[in-house]
């Protein structure tokens, strides 16, 4: 493949040699981390130099906001961040901010260009290490290692639901991790008779990421209409351990043992442990001895890797461009984008004295040991987590954000945080200005952990309206929450709302479903309306799983020569066993209130010819800051038709919990008139989530491509709208009706 330099505004390297002395000029912290901020990424993404790859990024985050942090002056700091970056960049300049940038640094470009090659950054999307995700980060003429398997590895097993049915069951275990930024998690799943799943928890919000060995749990429900239950381990990162698992049901005496074989992974051969399932590509499982907390052997899963080699795409930099960027506090550096190498390495010679003091420097971090009560992690993490939304984040344009405010502001956060929780909101107060519904923040658990109430509420009429409960006699479907804890529900929801990424559509839903959430075990003082009744109770807060609002079954004849299809829990197999009834059918009604069972399948009925999704464009970056003409990798389904073709008349159901997989079904359905949408506006955010770990355990979600309609314009923010605009009713809720079904039903009567 050829290697084209694509258009870019340069400045040559032919600048008059300039002495540089910086006029005194003071500055705070804020702005010396934002300075230390803003170069760290250009530096890390963007300028090609061994030193830069090999160095521990993670570590060097924390360890140079300890450095800037204090710096007195404008070029006080200037001459700390030349200590910190030089050793790793040789060929940085920094200078004061409106001044010609200086002349290049002497062996740049040898006159004698025998044997050289040009090394340049290239990301698609952007890489974090692994190799079966779309999302990759290349250096030219330079091997990558990429992890070769999966996010994630699974450990799992099931077991008949039948003797467990309407009790409380609880896994435990214990897990390491086998390096920094690696996760474990224990899963657990209840499945339903006839498809769907009840309870279900993966330890998302309280992975373990320590080291040592720490003890896990996970408590359930198991349904009467629930008929297996599937449970195991989850690792995601670089690897991890786990070992003693333990399944109990709770009976009125107390927890009662459930008997498991294998459970401490002695038995069997050790590349395949008896009696468990280990169905990753790409991850080495493995049954060893050593420090095992239970027995003498224990399970270890690590990632296999592999390496690439070659261009990612067409266009790269060039011998010759430079990235000239203001970095704050009165300081602006000069960075090229390509360096020659010879013999295997990039040219330009670091201070031994300055390299060997940040060698030192960064093994005296300890940031395996480091928690939210440590600040130079959580500003390290700032750092980290404002340099992939800046250059990588593709909806700048479409979002109104000031992002080096977002900088500014998350600094004077961090620094006044004291511990997880603050450092949580933060991070949360972070994702939540990129208005990206995939936003998300998944940390180190609180303790106690959260837990809810046992309903399920909406917002209908301006109003939280209970939908859904357990306990009935307490709260009851219709009831309307006026007052959470002394606080005006609205203002409650609003407040949650708020520490949510996305849509206000999307942002809604999730503030609904953590509308009641406290620590486990508190009680709730909920005032409410029961018609003319005003009523003050008390709830404790123990439900770690929703009730569901009823509806039909997952396909089901609901009037005579109408279906219903629940495309939120039915399976392909199981909808293609009835094609044939729904072909000859009046009309059918395709409920997507939620997220699609991998079923998108069932719409090539609809459609006589091949259907096409949205254009999922995974941008090709060269440039920071989203600089220089867009270049983009472009995907999208093509779905062949289906025999037979269904007929009648055809309706969806949808609204704001409808995200990712469901708007692209949905905008197949909007483009080619497949049916009419009935209900509101799904959540508006598509396409490959892109996740990345930070020191202290978080997990960071954001949307890392770029998805537009199939006619071009936004989908971000946006979503499918309906063309039968539906809403719920007070009245509707308290007589048990759903309301966007009826219109469905009056739709393909002919209303």
């Amino acid at each position: 493949m050829r290697i084209r330099s694509a258009p870019f505004l340069i400045l040559p390297l032919l600048f008059s040699c300039i002495p540089v002395e910086l006029r005194a000029q003071e500055v705070d912290p804020v702005q010396n981390l934002s300075a230390f901020a803003r170069l760290y990424g250009y530096i890390r993404y963007f300028h090609p130099s061994d030193e830069a790859a090999a160095l521990d990024w993670d570590a060097f985050a924390a360890y140079g906001t300890t450095r800037v942090k204090n710096s007195r002056s404008s070029e006080e700091l200037r001459e700390t961040l030349l200590e910190l970056f030089s050793p790793v960049a040789p060929t940085v300049q920094i200078y004061e901010e409106g001044e010609e940038p200086p002349v290049a640094p002497p062996g740049l470009f040898p006159e004698d260009q025998t044997g050289l090659e040009v090394v340049a950054w290239q990301h698609l999307g952007v890489g974090f290490g692994s190799g079966n995700s779309i999302y990759r980060s290349v250096r030219l003429n330079r091997e990558t290692r990429l992890g070769g398997g999966s996010g994630n590895a699974v450990v799992s097993r099931s077991l008949d639901a039948t003797e467990l049915l309407g009790k409380g069951i609880r896994l435990t275990g214990v897990g390491r991790s086998l390096e920094a930024g690696g996760r474990v998690q224990l899963w657990l799943r209840v499945d339903l008779e006839g498809g769907g799943m009840g309870f279900f928890d993966n330890m998302m919000d309280r992975p373990v990421t320590d080291l040592e060995w720490t003890e896990m749990e996970i408590r359930g429900e198991v349904g009467e209409d629930a008929s297996r239950i599937l449970f195991g381990a989850l690792i995601l990162g670089g690897g991890g351990a786990v070992d003693h698992f333990t399944l109990e049901v709770q009976e009125e005496d107390g927890w009662t043992p459930i008997p498991l074989e294998n459970g401490d992974f002695e038995d069997g051969d050790p590349e395949n442990p008896e009696g468990w399932s280990a169905p990753s590509q790409g991850w080495t499982y493995l049954s060893v001895q050593g420090d095992a907390p239970s027995g003498a052997r224990y399970l270890e899963v690590s990632q296999e890797h592999t390496t690439v080699s070659g261009p990612l795409f067409e266009q790269a930099p060039s011998l010759g461009e430079v990235v000239t960027r203001p970095l704050g506090a009165g300081l602006a550096v000069q960075l090229p984008l390509a360096l020659p190498s010879r013999n295997g390495r990039t040219l330009g010679s670091p201070n031994s004295t300055l390299a060997r003091a940040l060698r030192e420097g960064l093994a005296g971090v300890g940031l395996a040991g480091m928690t939210a009560e440590d600040e130079p992690l959580r500003l390290g993490d700032v750092v980290i987590t404002w340099n992939v939304f800046q250059h990588f984040y593709p909806y700048h344009d479409v979002v109104d954000t000031g992002w080096d405010e977002v900088l500014e502001t998350a600094m004077e956060r961090a620094l006044a945080d004291r511990n997880r929780d603050d450092f949580q909101s933060t991070l949360q107060w972070m994702v939540a200005q990129l208005q990206d519904g995939h936003g998300g923040v998944y940390g180190p658990s609180p303790d106690p952990p959260l837990a809810g109430l046992p309903i399920a509420v909406d917002w209908i009429e301006d109003q939280v309206v209970v939908v859904a409960s357990d306990v009935p006699d307490l709260l009851g479907v219709g009831d309307v929450i006026d007052r959470l804890d002394g606080l005006p529900a609205a203002q409650v929801l609003e407040e949650r709302a708020r520490t949510f990424s996305g849509s206000p559509q999307w942002r809604r839903w999730r503030a609904l479903n953590s509308f009641d959430f406290g620590e486990r075990g508190t009680v709730a003082v909920v005032t409410l309306q029961r018609g003319a009744r005003t009523l003050n109770i008390t709830v404790p807060r123990d439900a770690v799983q929703r009730p569901s609002e009823a509806r039909p079954e997952n396909i089901e004849e609901i009037e005579p020569g109408v279906f219903y299809v629940n495309l939120d829990l039915v399976e392909i197999e199981a909808f293609r066993a009835r094609v044939e009834d729904l072909a000859q059918a009046e009309g059918v009604v395709f409920d997507l209130r939620g997220y699609p069972n991998g079923n998108h399948m069932a719409l090539t009925y609809l459609w006589d010819e091949h259907l096409q999704s949205a254009h999922w464009n995974v941008p090709q970056i060269i440039y920071p800051d989203r600089a220089g003409e867009p270049h983009f990798a472009e995907s999208r389904w093509n779905l062949p038709p289906s025999e037979p073709r269904f007929e009648g008349k055809i309706v969806f159901l949808t609204d704001g919990r409808a995200i990712s997989y469901a708007e692209s079904v949905m905008g197949i359905v909007e483009y080619y008139g497949l049916g009419e949408i009935v209900g509101q506006a799904t959540a508006g955010a598509n396409g490959n989530v892109n996740p990345f770990t930070l020191p202290g355990g978080w997990r960071i979600t954001w949307t890392g491509m770029r998805v537009v309609k199939h006619d071009g314009s936004q989908h971000h923010m946006v979503g499918i709208q309906p063309t039968i605009p539906t809403e719920r009713t007070l009245s509707g809720v308290r007589e048990g009706r759903d309301e966007l079904l009826e219109r469905a039903l009056e739709v393909i009567r002919g209303g």
